[in-house]
């Protein structure tokens, strides 16, 4: 299929066979560059291009491997999917981990606090994905890649009168069926207990049928390394990566099934139908705006599994209360110098604690307003955020401008009660002032989502294809591609009846080819010369203004090497006139005046204690107390005689105690 349909071939010194194991190898393992070139015998930059030409002929199979949505029929005997009926399969976003620059990390940020990318996924009862639209920020809701993936022009289809399932997170509107907020919905909050009413039943089926998706996503990472931990790709490559993966999924699904509860039956033939003019002759849903008869169909299918009903009530608008606008002010103010200050303002939202802090503030000023964290604070916060991503969202839309003297909003009344249709929380902005935009845009505004890099299968494809086409203009020639027809050309020279002169006219533009990359090689390589030479000479240029800074600077730090050098030269000075004075104290031997040497040069402190000694008496009986430490402490009996040493007469006389026996004896 990559060689067919996708367009793979073999290179001069690569098979087709090893450039898709270096691929897969990398998917599975998530391995790094150097490893994979380790591992084959290759050079890294061989690796790297042949990994984008496979990334690119996998992505192109997506006519082939994606499959078909197909409604849920009367006759469906499957319990989890048969209540169902024109039912399409099952959707939600699912987090993959990336890495991205540090300015781009707010964005990417999670509301569990990791980096990752926002994946919208969407597959059929037997773990098939039908779609799938990487490259959100991980801060963007679901319900906003929904609505874009919806809204593409190659995005998602959802025909009139089916839909998908979705989760308590996304609206609940025609195409896209929601369970009931307030009721147990999860398996694992059932237990033993069975649903009391049919909003809970209607819960418990939704939640056992839409199980399918996660089952999927879990597959697929569970399948392919890279997806489970972030990778050094860039953000738009680990994107198409995602989408390589889910390809291959369904691949593997279709030939080694692991699931083998096969929900209907899927023999067509994939592959043999385009998605063009697929839903030709059939209305599409193209936008998610919720509406009575879409609640009512809900309602009655509910109904229809069980004929229990009972209404309960929300607890929304208990705790409503109105602000004024100095109450505003004053928050909006708040909010600013916290967003301002890094100990409050952390990557995507503000630190724990900081809608007390906004209590206390508006307390002081506001005495007895009675306005608390939560839920006045939290609630005024959500209202403030997604009235300023409503208003970001309508300038991305045609039509809509804004008035910076009135602060509102311009546009026609029919355009502006059309984007409410799509984004309730457009609703009270007509003609009415809004004047913190500006602020807003200061405290939310970096942390904003904005789904640059997402890219569907058709764009990605075309994206990739310019892409591979830049790297193979700088590659070598050591992994020139093969082309069919040199390939039958080189079958043809080995037969004996080729003629001679045809063979140099087919092997002429190989060479040709060669000569022309090189010409660019040549091209290529003089400007990057160039620009380096001019970036160097501006980088000398910065240094020589900044030399006078930085000498002063390295003379400033001397100084203390200078002193320090300074006192050892003195101390040296000091250890070589040591002996000269010693020699002038009378009444040193030669021994003392040596033994007396060895010990103050060993010793800093007791040089520099036998230098500040006031005379020559003094210096003596220092040198005594050095060389005899227990002179005092003799016994009266014990009498000090110099004695001449016999074996070295000239060393003088030896200072030795003789004990008499008696005090005045000789």
């Amino acid at each position: 299929m990559v060689r067919d349909v996708g367009g793979l071939n073999g290179t001069r010194n690569m098979s087709l066979e090893e450039i898709v194991a270096m691929f897969l190898y990398t998917l599975a393992h998530h391995l790094k560059n150097r490893t994979i070139r380790s591992h084959f015998f290759r050079s890294g930059e061989s690796v790297s291009r042949n990994f984008h030409r496979c990334l690119l002929a996998v992505l192109k199979l997506h006519t082939h491997l994606l499959k078909k949505p197909t409604p849920i029929t009367e006759d469906c005997e499957v319990d989890r999917w048969k209540c169902f009926k024109n039912c399409l399969g099952a959707l939600d976003g699912t987090h993959i981990s990336v890495h991205v620059p540090s300015e781009d990390r707010a964005r990417y940020r999670t509301r569990k606090g990791s980096i990752a990318m926002n994946v919208l996924g969407v597959c059929n009862p037997n773990l098939e994905f039908i779609y799938v639209q990487p490259g959100w920020e991980g801060s963007a809701h679901d319900g906003r890649v929904l609505r874009d993936a919806i809204t593409r022009p190659n995005g998602l289809k959802v025909p009139q009168g089916s839909y998908y399932l979705v989760d308590a997170g996304y609206t609940n509107c025609e195409g896209f069926l929601a369970p009931y907020r307030g009721h147990r919905y999860h398996l694992k909050e059932w237990g033993d207990r069975q649903p009391i009413s049919a909003e809970e039943y209607f819960n418990m089926k939704h939640s056992k049928a839409r199980n399918v998706i996660e089952r999927c996503f879990g597959l697929l990472k569970g399948r392919w390394g890279i997806l489970r931990t972030p990778s050094f790709f860039p953000i738009r490559t680990h994107g198409r990566i995602v989408q390589a993966c889910v390809l291959l999924h369904n691949l593997i699904r279709k030939h080694m099934p692991t699931d083998y509860t096969m929900y209907w039956d899927s023999n067509s033939e994939e592959g043999e139908s385009d998605d063009e003019g697929l839903h030709d002759e059939v209305d599409l849903i193209t936008q998610i705006a919720t509406t009575d008869a879409w609640t009512a169909y809900r309602n009655n299918l509910a109904q229809t599994m069980m004929n229990v009903g009972q209404f309960v009530q929300s607890g929304r608008g208990k705790n409503k209360r109105s602000w004024n606008k100095s109450e505003e002010e004053c928050f909006i103010n708040g909010l600013l110098e916290m967003s301002a200050d890094p100990s409050w303002k952390a990557d995507g939202s503000f630190k724990g604690g900081f809608k007390s802090k906004l209590e206390e503030k508006l307390n002081e000023k506001f005495p007895g307003c009675g306005l608390k964290a939560i839920p006045h604070i939290e609630s005024k916060i959500k209202w403030f955020k997604d009235k300023y991503n409503v208003l970001t969202e309508m300038f991305r839309t045609s039509g809509f401008s804004w008035d910076n003297e009135k602060n509102m909003i311009v546009c026609e009344r029919q355009s502006y009660e059309e984007f409410c249709k799509q984004h309730r929380n457009a609703q009270g902005l007509w003609n009415v002032p809004f004047p913190f935009y500006d602020q807003l845009s200061i405290i939310f505004g970096a942390d904003r989502a904005t789904g640059v890099q997402s890219e569907t299968f058709v764009e990605a494809v075309d994206n990739q294809e310019k892409e591979t086409i830049e790297l193979d203009k700088g590659g070598s020639d050591e992994d020139d591609e093969f082309d069919d027809n040199e390939s039958v050309n080189q079958s043809k020279e080995s037969t004996p009846s080729e003629p001679s002169s045809k063979k140099g006219e087919k092997e002429k533009a190989p060479n040709e080819l060669g000569r022309k990359r090189k010409k660019l090689e040549v091209v290529d390589l003089t400007s990057s010369f160039n620009n380096m030479s001019s970036s160097f000479s501006n980088h000398m240029n910065e240094m020589n203004k900044h030399m006078s800074t930085i000498s002063s600077a390295f003379s400033t730090t001397q100084l203390p090497e200078k002193a320090i050098m300074a006192c050892e030269e003195v101390e040296e000075n000091k250890k070589e006139n040591l002996v000269s004075q010693l020699r002038r104290i009378e009444g040193l031997t030669r021994f003392e005046i040596m033994e007396a040497s060895k010990r103050l040069a060993s010793n800093p402190c007791e040089l520099s204690l036998f230098y500040q000694c006031p005379d020559d008496e003094w210096k003596k009986e220092f040198i005594i107390n050095l060389i005899h430490p227990n002179l005092d402490k003799i016994e009266p009996n014990l009498v000090w005689y110099g004695v001449l040493n016999p074996y070295h007469p000239g060393m003088g006389f030896h200072t030795i105690p003789i004990l008499l026996t008696e005090p005045n004896g000789p």
